[in-house]
C-alpha cells in the first residue's frame, strides 16, 4: 500500500464512464471517468504550469516539468495514471531531446505505483505498453535514445523530408509520413496513430507547439492541468513558453473550456477542462 495521501476532491463533473481503477488508485485519486471510444480516438492532454503560465524553464522552452511542479508526488502519480489508461503518448521531438534519458512509461514518474498501473492496463485489456509517438517535421530524432529501446512500441511521425533522415524500417517501431512542409497537422498525427494501433485514448504531453497544433485543430477534448504555486518569470535572453506557442487564438478565435474537476494537494491544484464536444455534457 502506498503512503500517498488522497487528493482533496473539491469538484467533479467529468463526463464519461468510470475506468476500472483498483481500490488503491481509487483511494488516492478517486473516480476517473472518460468517454467511451467510438469511431474516433479520445484525445486529451496533461501539463503542469506555474501561476504565471510558464510550462518550461529551459532555454527554448522544452524542459522543466519536474522543476515547475517541485517534484510534487501527486502530480507525478497523475502523470503515471493518465499514461496507464492511454493507448498512445504523443510528444514533440524537442521534448524528447530535452530529456534524452527519460522513459515515457506509466511507471517512470512515480515508481511506487508502477505495479498498480501495470495491473490497471491488464484490467483494461491492454496487452502492450502505450505507443510512444514522437512528432518531428525535420526528422531530427536520435533512434539510439532509450525511448526507442524499452520494449515499448513507438512511432515517429514526420514529413517526407524528415523521413529521408531516418531509417526506413526498424523491427521495434516505424516511421509515418504525415506532412509535406514544415508543419504536421494534428489530424495527420492522429491518422498515423490510428493506422498503427486503431482507435484509442491518445495522451498529448507536449511541447507547446504540439499543443498549439491540437488546440487550433479542435482535436484535443480534455486538458489535465496542474497549477503549481510557483512564479517563474521571464526575461529576454531566456525564452519561457506558455502552454501554446506558435499560434494565436484570442481575440479572433478564443477557445473556451469548461471546468470538469478540481483536486488539490496542499497549494497545488489539479484541474481538468473540457474543450471538445464532450464539454457540453459537463454543462448539464
Amino acid at each position: 500500500m502506498s503512503a500517498l495521501a488522497p487528493f482533496d476532491l473539491l469538484y467533479d463533473a467529468s463526463p464519461g464512464e468510470p475506468l476500472p481503477l483498483s481500490p488503491e488508485l481509487l483511494r488516492v485519486y478517486g473516480r476517473l471517468s472518460m468517454p467511451l471510444l467510438g469511431e474516433h480516438s479520445y484525445v486529451f492532454g496533461n501539463v503542469v504550469e506555474t501561476v504565471d503560465g510558464v510550462v518550461a524553464l529551459g532555454r527554448g522552452g522544452t524542459t522543466g516539468g519536474r522543476e515547475i511542479s517541485g517534484g510534487n508526488p501527486h502530480d507525478l502519480m497523475l502523470i503515471g495514471l493518465l499514461r496507464a489508461v492511454s493507448d498512445a503518448i504523443v510528444i514533440g521531438a524537442g521534448t524528447l531531446r530535452s530529456l534524452p534519458r527519460y522513459r515515457w512509461t506509466p511507471g517512470a514518474p512515480y515508481r511506487v505505483f508502477a505495479a498498480s498501473f501495470e495491473a490497471l492496463r491488464k484490467t483494461m485489456g491492454k496487452t502492450t505498453s502505450p505507443l510512444i509517438v514522437v512528432v518531428s517535421a525535420s526528422g531530427d530524432v536520435d533512434l539510439a535514445l532509450p525511448t526507442f529501446h524499452t520494449g515499448s512500441p513507438w512511432l515517429v511521425v514526420t514529413t517526407r523530408r524528415g523521413a529521408a533522415r531516418l531509417p526506413s524500417h526498424d523491427p521495434e517501431g516505424r516511421v509515418a509520413i504525415a506532412g509535406e512542409g514544415d508543419e504536421i497537422p494534428a489530424a495527420a498525427i492522429l491518422r498515423s496513430i490510428e493506422e498503427t494501433i486503431g482507435v484509442g485514448r491518445v495522451l498529448v504531453e507536449g511541447g507547446p507547439r504540439l499543443f498549439a497544433s491540437f488546440f487550433t485543430a479542435d482535436a484535443l477534448s480534455d486538458l489535465f492541468l496542474t497549477l503549481s504555486p510557483q512564479l517563474a518569470g521571464r526575461d529576454e535572453p531566456n525564452e519561457r513558453l506558455a502552454l501554446i506557442a506558435g499560434a494565436a487564438l484570442a481575440p479572433d478565435r478564443p477557445l473556451w473550456g469548461h471546468l470538469f474537476s478540481v483536486r488539490r494537494d496542499g497549494s497545488h491544484l489539479f484541474l481538468r477542462y473540457g474543450f471538445g464536444p464532450d464539454a457540453v455534457i459537463g454543462r448539464r
